[in-house]
């Protein structure tokens, strides 16, 4: 069998793959407004240059912070890779 190869060039300085629960995003706060994807995209975009597990810290922080003393109503669940420029 005859395999055919290609070649490539990532031109990107950081690829970075997040996987996450729904309960990442649907968090609420005392309000009952909850983190959304837009907040959590604001918070990859700002930090994206930091290592990975800054990054979740940062978002477990931020996760704690919004929702403040409403308390988890479901699980927090995140896989963060990140592959730096060689």
């Amino acid at each position: 069998m005859l395999f055919n190869t290609s070649q490539f060039f990532l031109f990107l300085a950081v690829v970075l793959v997040l996987f996450y629960t729904d309960g990442v995003t649907d968090t609420l706060n005392a309000e009952g407004e909850d983190f959304g994807e837009g907040r959590l995209s604001s918070l990859l975009a700002a930090h994206h240059a930091g290592p990975a597990a800054t990054i979740a810290e940062l978002i477990d922080t931020a996760l704690e912070e919004f929702a403040s003393n409403s308390g988890q109503y479901d699980d927090v669940t995140l896989v963060l890779l990140k592959r730096d420029a060689v």
